[in-house]
């Protein structure tokens, strides 16, 4: 995918790129899609509901209805979204990784 969909350079992905890095590259590609997720499950929604709601069955919002992995958190089901502690060990392997080119450039 990175080097088809996304135009990552074939060398470039293979030698160069760390497994973190490809992390991050993918999950951005994919999060900048959310909004016409949201878009879709709002018309998915409407049309589910457009003749009525079922007898016996309360009408839900479009994001109880549908709900997706990145917006579960309160549920008990694990997320797909990095959390604090992982985001801060990625932080800080990116500062060391930086502080090494630095030392290799000087």
């Amino acid at each position: 995918m990175l080097v088809g969909e996304i135009g990552i350079p074939r060398c470039e992905f293979l030698y160069e790129l760390r497994y973190w890095e490809i992390i991050c590259i993918t999950r951005g590609y994919f999060r900048r899609y959310h909004p016409m997720y949201d878009a879709a499950r709002i018309v998915a929604h409407q049309v589910h509901y457009c003749m009525g709601v079922p007898k016996g069955q309360s009408a839900k919002t479009p994001y109880e209805w549908l709900p997706f992995a990145w917006e579960r958190t309160d549920s008990g089901e694990p997320s797909d979204l990095p959390s604090a502690e992982e985001i801060e060990r990625l932080r800080q392997e990116m500062l060391e990784y930086n502080a090494r080119q630095q030392e290799e450039k000087a």
